[in-house]
């Protein structure tokens, strides 16, 4: 665990419990955290006073947010998201986490695109130990995401992946997955055996195998919908 600097934080959430919670948890999991200086608030409107006076003497180091709050007063922050890139504007170096309970995959892949959030956490994934890695990665070595985020950006890159597999290598894929073995498939697919082991090797590489023989590659087109 690294001796943290005096770190300010503004954790906002509309519910007392999350928030009264959370400052528990930093207070009881470790003396080090004695050096962070947790500040809230309920709603938009409290936290854009906050966040100006931030600017304006000590800025926040972290800013801590929930997507699901009610706007503003004025209608200018419509929820979280606004939130946090408002805070990104009136304080450059902050680092934005957001905690929320917000699953849905398309939600989560706007978060990281729009935001690009020093730390993502799903409220279902996290305990108290998870909170605490969550901002000392966030202080230190950000970003950080929980399991859920995680699991989402992998699938992303596998799909993303899929994209490179042209119809030679899905006929590769589709002979192996039938049996075929790789001495034969000249017989279905027009490349000379070296060409083939290319390919394969490559098809691999795509589907992030970096250990395995034709089972392995069978195995996880599988699991990607290939096959």
């Amino acid at each position: 665990m690294h001796s943290l600097k005096k770190i300010k934080i503004l954790h906002v959430d509309d519910h007392p419990v999350v928030i009264e919670a959370c400052k528990e948890i930093f207070k009881n999991l470790n003396s080090d955290l004695k050096t962070l200086e947790i500040d809230d608030a309920r709603n938009c409107d409290s936290a854009i006073t906050k966040i100006e006076l931030s600017a304006e003497t000590t800025p926040y180091d972290i800013v801590i947010v929930d997507l699901q709050i009610p706007e503003s007063s004025k209608g200018k922050i419509i929820d979280g998201d606004d939130l946090a890139m408002f805070a990104k504007r009136k304080l450059p170096n902050v680092k934005i986490m957001v905690l929320t309970a917000v699953n849905d995959n398309f939600r989560i892949k706007n978060i990281l695109k729009d935001i690009n959030p020093s730390g993502l956490l799903i409220k279902t994934d996290i305990n108290s130990n998870d909170l605490l890695i969550a901002i000392t990665n966030v202080i230190y070595n950000p970003p950080y995401y929980s399991s859920t985020v995680m699991k989402l950006i992998k699938n992303q890159m596998s799909l993303d992946n899929l994209q490179k597999l042209d119809s030679i290598d899905r006929k590769i894929i589709l002979q192996l997955s039938k049996g075929v073995k790789t001495k034969n498939l000249i017989e279905y697919i027009p490349l000379s055996l070296s060409a083939i082991e290319k390919r394969k090797s490559i098809i691999k590489q795509i589907l992030g195998i970096e250990k395995g023989d034709d089972a392995a590659i069978i195995e996880r087109a599988k699991e990607m919908g290939i096959i």
